[in-house]
């Protein structure tokens, strides 16, 4: 992690754009190097001692294992909180490549689909949780229209209560 002051002006934090529905799971930077574009699926292998996982996306949906959807399900915006937070880390790591000296990231997760009273205390707790225990070093939650690439570098997320 990437948390001294010295380190971070060498190595500064950019903002990994991440959202979420419940068949689409996108992560992205500003600068566009790379992007995650994939279904939200997790295919688990029981078949020893420990539980391990098999694949993700859309590979995983052809696979034989299990599946677990993790932003699927009727009253909730996360559905299984383990697989979720490994969907997410594979998809920052796939966004920020390979490399020694990663900067932990700014997690802006927009959950696409809201309910019309907004996320519950629960639910933004929820996705802080699930960046923070994917690497991310500070986690902002957006609700609202889709964040232009200008507006993420000039962190219009930073703005809200």
């Amino acid at each position: 992690m990437n948390h001294h002051p010295v380190l971070r002006r060498f190595f500064p934090a950019v903002p990994f754009y991440i959202q979420i529905t419940s068949d689409r799971l996108k992560v992205s930077t500003p600068k566009i190097v790379r992007v995650f574009e994939d279904k939200p699926v997790v295919a688990i292998d029981l078949s020893g001692r420990k539980p391990k996982v098999a694949g993700f996306g859309a590979k995983a949906e052809q696979s034989s294992h299990k599946l677990i959807r993790p932003f699927s399900h009727n009253r909730l915006l996360v559905h299984e909180f383990e697989s979720a937070a490994m969907l997410l880390k594979h998809a920052l790591a796939c966004v920020a490549g390979e490399g020694l000296l990663r900067p932990a990231p700014i997690a802006v997760i927009h959950p696409m689909k809201i309910p019309a009273d907004g996320l519950t205390d629960i639910e933004d707790r929820v996705f802080r949780e699930l960046a923070l225990s994917a690497g991310a070093r500070d986690v902002y939650i957006w609700q609202g229209r889709v964040l232009t690439n200008m507006e993420l570098t000039n962190g219009v997320y930073e703005n809200i209560a």
